[in-house]
């Protein structure tokens, strides 16, 4: 898919950022095209992804649109845990959902870890400081994205879930 000036796409960890440029640059004596990515959300920061390179091209997805971005979170209270007790396996698998920017599979990663973190503060403890750094980091790509989306900031999209969960839930009822 080939991506334009000034499209907002989603990259990787990085999260939601505008193509400011498209332009042939050399980096270590190598000359060929990038697309010059900034971060919406971290405007001193610049990303440089190589047009001819299909691996991290596809990394760039187009933003979600709006109905997809309720069906997400409509969906939210289904969605199954994917704890993994083992440290080692979790901190991969996790890492590897992070990388991928599977919006369905944040929803599904921050649930869990959402949930998790709910378990260790009733006995008393904390979310290990990896298991953390995971959840901020999901919850940062996901809810940049779905704050240009829907035209809020980031720091409100979590009450926006919670509020979309309840509406939904009363109707249901």
């Amino acid at each position: 898919m080939g991506f334009s000036i000034h499209d907002v796409v989603v990259y990787g960890t990085n999260g939601t950022c505008e193509i400011v440029d498209i332009c042939e640059k050399s980096f270590g004596g190598v000359r060929q095209d990038y697309y010059i990515l900034r971060p919406v959300y971290d405007a001193k920061s610049t990303v440089f992804v190589p047009v001819g390179n299909p691996a991290l091209c596809s990394r760039m997805k187009p933003l979600l649109q709006r109905e997809e971005v309720d069906a997400l979170i409509d969906a939210l209270p289904e969605e199954e845990s994917v704890w993994i007790e083992d440290e080692k396996l979790r901190r991969e698998k996790y890492r590897a959902i992070l990388e991928c920017g599977n919006r369905e599979e944040l929803v599904k990663l921050i649930r869990t870890l959402y949930l998790h973190q709910q378990k260790q503060v009733r006995q008393g403890k904390k979310l290990h400081l990896a298991d953390q750094r995971v959840f901020h980091n999901a919850q940062k790509m996901l809810h940049d994205e779905l704050a240009f989306v829907l035209h809020i900031a980031p720091e409100e999209v979590g009450a926006f879930i919670e509020k979309r969960l309840e509406d939904h839930e009363r109707t249901a009822q």
